[in-house]
């Protein structure tokens, strides 16, 4: 697997599948390229500038709200939550 590994998840970067404990977890487009721009800094602060450049390189979006939206995606399929966050800070 060519991947990372974080407490019931497991992400394989080549096929793009998010599975917790071996079921897997629908998460794709901008959501699935959030997770692995903050797997691949894990520990990191990784600004908002670096997340803008990463999944929206070339595109004049709300950037806030389209932000905002994709960590709300993965916070969801990770059953995270921001008022007690395990897993995104």
């Amino acid at each position: 697997m060519n991947g990372y590994r974080f407490g019931p998840f497991e992400v394989d970067s080549s096929t793009r599948e998010l599975r917790k404990q071996g079921i897997a977890i629908r998460l794709s487009g901008k959501p699935f390229e959030l997770l692995l721009a903050l797997l691949e800094r894990a520990g990191e602060v990784v600004s908002r500038e670096d997340l803008r450049s990463r999944l929206w390189p070339d595109t004049n979006v709300d950037f806030e709200r389209g932000l905002n939206n994709t960590v709300n995606r993965v916070r969801a399929a990770l059953s995270d939550a921001a008022a007690t966050p395990r897993y995104i800070e």
